[in-house]
């Protein structure tokens, strides 16, 4: 049986709290980094969510699976102005294909959901906390956009401490890490055509929800 969400409540007096749920398509690296911010970001008047993936869905990472128990949570708690409901997923174009993405947004705008998408997957925004996409040469960006054999999950795991350390080793770069993704960012792109992600686009909504608590 999927594993039973935590409960959300709004205990008196935070009516007024505002709910962020992120729902992961990977099984722990992004799980681990953003449990890291939930407990750093720590605000009576802001809930983070993390959504694991259910025991039943293992072996099953897709997109559009994603999205389902999101839309699934979010029908179980309701929602209120303020509240986010977040899918952090990556482009794979071997498994997903455009007219699946294509699908999944549409689907996700219409629920009122948002996407961080990472092309060619997460750990592009975790590097992107050290290095300045404005110093790769064509090779370079080429390399990391093929990701060959797990290569960027590989070189963040050799260069920086590995992905289960990720938050800590990251979080001091954050403001860096945004304005590098920031660089790579398209606006009049519907998801990163090329090499990119939508993290920073998560980080910059949940830093404002926070200041504004």
């Amino acid at each position: 049986m999927p594993r039973k969400p935590s409960e959300f409540t709004r205990p008196k007096p935070y009516r007024d709290a505002s709910l962020f749920v992120i729902a992961c398509e990977g099984a722990r690296t992004e799980i681990d980094y953003f449990q890291g911010v939930r407990d750093l970001i720590h605000s009576p008047r802001l809930k983070i969510e993390i959504l694991e993936r259910p025991a039943s869905s293992v072996g099953d990472s897709s997109a559009r699976h994603v999205l389902n128990y999101l839309l699934e949570r979010k029908k179980t708690i309701g929602t209120k102005d303020g509240d986010q409901f977040w899918m952090v997923i990556d482009r794979d174009p071997q498994s997903l294909k455009i007219a699946m993405l294509t699908d999944v947004f549409t689907q996700a705008d219409q629920a009122g959901c948002k996407i961080a998408l990472s092309n060619p997957c997460f750990e592009i925004w975790l590097i992107l906390h050290f290095e300045n996409p404005e110093d790769w040469i064509e090779e370079r960006r080429q390399e990391l956009l093929d990701n060959k054999n797990g290569f960027l999950k590989s070189l963040f795991g050799t260069r920086w401490g590995g992905n289960s350390t990720a938050f800590s080793i990251c979080w001091p770069e954050t403001q860096t890490a945004m304005l590098h993704s920031g660089k790579l960012h398209n606006p009049s792109d519907r998801w990163p055509q090329s090499l990119g992600t939508d993290v920073h686009r998560l980080m910059l909504e949940l830093n404002a929800t926070f200041e504004q608590k």
